[in-house]
């Protein structure tokens, strides 16, 4: 008798994903899962036989002859006529199988494919748990090893190198290999993703939420459902009418603004965002490095006689924003909106060499442009340097303003050592922008994680300044639980309670804030809920001004998302472009506002960086007026109607029809950027739109598909990651999801369990980390258990 078979040892994964809950999520599965329940002792089996009834046979049309028998016979002998209606029937439903998944669109294979990766990603995810419960040092340098061995950038962009040659916006990650780069990057944001892995069970929705933000790697599921407690809208009642009720001490009435003109009293705004300076920005030094950013002194190389394109005082497109550039940028907006009432800054002062940017360096920055705008803000007549209340700044911070990016930390009782950092970014900013903002909002500040609330003096405008850095998929302390927290730190709540106190007093409320509640890169949850709180306060909300994305854009909101038209659309959102020559011309917005707080127009000022004597002092000029999009409206909208929700939503309906306003949107949408734009691709028109006219992130038509081919709406979501984020774990994480959905999720698994079988860069990072993992225990003698 041959010895019984022993029990097969289960690998690391299989061990990790043995809690039995994991069933409730099968996109989310091990492949060694079945593999291991699949291998059960004779004796269940056996009983399991005599207990089971025998299964209906598959294909029941078959010949039956061909139909199993729990006892068969030693020999058989099967007809001609079995033979043939078996192949004829089997080769109807290989033609049939193969027809449907030559089908692009087909949901089955992109679910089947999806479902793969996803796996394969969730599988990845398990070593790299055990990792993080070894150490944040341990974690750490696997990432990093992984980063400096180019297995995270040049196996991937090689194998599109024709579409990536002609670029630049695309060359930064490949050269993301630098040891230094890896190191600082690298190494400042993977403890605190090692931190969220800690607290995340792998087979959870929360570890799906990783997968699919950030590797790609698994589908796009459903909101999370809740309802934002608000009040109910109130009655409409005329302006004068809420003025008598106001005396009376009645509260809780809306002002109808829609009954006041628009063509009184106008004031200007101005909005600058996304300025990126570089305080190593290096006149002389060269323009070609292995750096994400150039213009700086990296060694001898990059510096003297030899340098073929040398760096020269005004900025470089390969570049961040030298100071001088942004000292031209002031004094211009001096001359040309002199009479400004405020201005908005919508975050971004750190550069994006993020593998340097230092808790210490972040500071001096933000401090530094702060002291700038100060001196530039001070009437002309005043001798004080404590207040600028006659042109205030409103700034909010960005996701550089903090070391390392995107890190705001939640509460401090959930992560009281990691909120130590974003605290002192608090406390810096509360001093520096008191003079602005007055001490009631700079003490919001301090304990409201970076957000305030102000009346702007003399009017009945409220700006509500929002950190929406809370809501970025790229802050990776959000993903500390197994379910999405639906307020993270209270700040939507907040953002209620503020427009509600707006409304009861008869205010009108601009929000402004760094990223736009519709970006791709804003969790859904939070975009959702964020949008309920604009619909209900959508009479009192008059605009909303971000930036973040670098480009010149907008979005929509609509009475009823899923049925966007002209006549249901209620919100938009203004995104205004960026003043780093990374990303194309430099540009500023200045607003023309309604007595009743509403845009009237903008204009968009930019700096032509080909022109010539740019380098000399560049000159700022118009680059185009909101109110140009009307000669590609049928009726001109009217001359003194607000740009509203409905002007924009026409706007949209036009770039969808005419080409000729399409084509304005792209260049008005790039200001002089490189590789911008959809260059006559119908499905890249069709996307852009869609986000156009998705105020909710849900809406804007993302769909992680299998495969990867890189067209031109792929290489823009390449550019917007750079530019937003900069070079770091995100885009090393995102070029590894990608490079496995090229390679298609069956042959990711196959890498994930045949070492040999596969070179993606998601089985290498698992190979990678499982070694490690190895290393660790047989340096501890034990084992170790998640």
């Amino acid at each position: 008798m041959p010895p019984p078979r022993s029990r097969p040892r289960l690998s690391l994964v299989s061990q990790l994903f043995q809690n039995p809950q994991s069933r409730q999520y099968a996109s989310l599965h091990s492949p060694d899962i079945e593999l291991a329940e699949a291998k059960r002792s004779e004796d269940t089996l056996a009983s399991r036989r005599q207990t089971v009834a025998p299964s209906r046979p598959l294909f029941p049309f078959l010949p039956a002859s061909l139909i199993p028998r729990q006892k068969e016979h030693k020999h058989h002998h099967f007809s001609r006529c079995d033979v043939f209606v078996t192949t004829l029937v089997l080769a109807a439903l290989a033609l049939v199988v193969v027809a449907f998944a030559l089908s692009e669109s087909n949901p089955a294979v992109m679910f089947i494919e999806t479902a793969a990766s996803c796996t394969a990603c969730a599988t990845a995810l398990a070593p790299l748990k055990v990792l993080a419960h070894a150490g944040d040092d341990a974690f750490t340098g696997v990432i990093v090893e992984f980063c400096i061995g180019s297995a995270a950038s040049r196996p991937f962009l090689a194998r599109y190198s024709q579409q990536l040659a002609n670029n630049p916006f695309l060359r930064s990650p490949s050269q993301m290999a630098d040891p230094d780069v890896c190191r600082g990057a690298i190494g400042s944001q993977a403890p605190i993703l090692a931190h969220s892995l800690r607290s995340l069970s792998v087979h959870s929705p929360g570890a799906t939420r990783l997968c699919t933000n950030v590797f790609g790697l698994c589908p796009i599921t459903a909101v999370v459902p809740h309802k934002v407690d608000l009040p109910p809208e109130p009655q409409a009642v005329p302006s004068k009418e809420f003025a008598r009720r106001s005396k009376l001490g009645e509260t809780g009435l809306r002002r109808k603004w829609e009954d006041e003109a628009h063509d009184g009293d106008t004031f200007q705004v101005v909005q600058i965002s996304d300025v990126h300076i570089d305080k190593e920005y290096l006149v002389g030094a060269s323009d070609d490095c292995t750096k994400p950013i150039c213009c700086r002194d990296y060694g001898p190389s990059s510096t003297g006689l030899d340098v073929k394109t040398p760096a020269e005082p005004f900025g470089n497109r390969k570049c961040d924003a030298p100071q001088a550039l942004m000292d031209n940028l002031l004094a211009a907006v001096e001359q040309i909106a002199p009479n400004r009432s405020f201005t908005v800054f919508s975050g971004d002062v750190i550069d994006a060499a993020i593998w340097d940017a230092t808790e210490e360096r972040v500071l001096d920055g933000l401090h530094d442009f702060s002291v700038s705008l100060a001196s530039w803000s001070l009437p002309a007549n005043s001798t004080s340097r404590t207040t600028s209340a006659g042109k205030p700044i409103y700034p909010v911070l960005g996701n550089h303003d903090i070391g390392p990016v995107n890190a705001f930390a939640l509460d401090p009782t959930i992560n009281a050592a990691s909120a130590t950092n974003a605290q002192q970014i608090y406390n810096l900013s509360a001093s520096d922008w008191r003079r602005w903002i007055g001490d009631e909002a700079a003490n919001q500040v301090l304990t409201n994680y970076g957000c305030y609330s102000l009346v702007h003096p003399g009017t009945k405008l409220r700006i509500i300044s929002l950190n929406t850095n809370y809501w970025s998929e790229q802050n990776y302390w959000l993903y500390v639980s197994d379910w999405p927290e639906w307020d993270p730190n209270g700040i939507i709540s907040w953002l209620a309670k503020e427009l509600d106190a707006a409304e009861k007093a008869g205010q009108r409320a601009w929000l402004i804030g760094h990223s736009p509640p519709g970006r791709r890169d804003v969790f859904r949850e939070q975009s959702n809920y964020v949008y309920q709180i604009i619909q209900r306060y959508r009479h009192t909300i008059a605009a909303q001004l971000y930036g973040h994305a670098h480009w010149d854009e907008w979005e929509l909101g609509y009475e009823d998302p899923k049925k966007p038209t002209s006549e249901s659309a209620i919100a938009v959102a203004l995104l205004a472009g960026s003043v780093t020559p990374r990303s194309g011309d430099p540009v500023f917005r200045v607003y023309r506002i309604s007595a009743t707080y509403e845009v009237l127009d903008f204009t968009v000022y930019h700096a032509d960086m080909f022109a010539p004597g740019y380098q000399q002092g560049p000159s700022w000029k118009p680059f185009y007026s909101a109110r140009d999009y009307n000669q590609f409206l049928d009726a001109p909208f009217p001359p003194n109607a607000p740009l509203n929700a409905t002007f924009w939503s026409l706007v949209t309906d036009a770039l969808e029809k005419n080409d000729s306003a399409w084509d304005a949107f792209e260049k008005y949408d790039a200001h002089g950027a490189w590789g911008r734009g959809c260059n006559g691709n119908a499905a890249c028109r069709k996307e852009q739109l869609c986000v156009l006219r998705a105020m909710r992130s849900e809406d804007s038509c993302e769909v992680i598909k299998p495969g990867f081919a890189l067209n031109k709406r792929d290489l823009n979501s390449f550019q917007d990651e750079h530019a937003c984020e900069g070079p770091g774990l995100g885009m090393v994480l995102r070029q590894i999801g990608a490079e496995a959905r090229a390679a298609g999720g069956e042959d990711s698994l196959t890498g994930l369990r045949r070492d040999q079988s596969s070179k993606t860069l998601l089985s290498a990072l698992h190979r990678q980390a499982e070694a490690a993992v190895r290393r660790y225990r047989a340096s501890k003698k034990r084992w170790w258990r998640v």
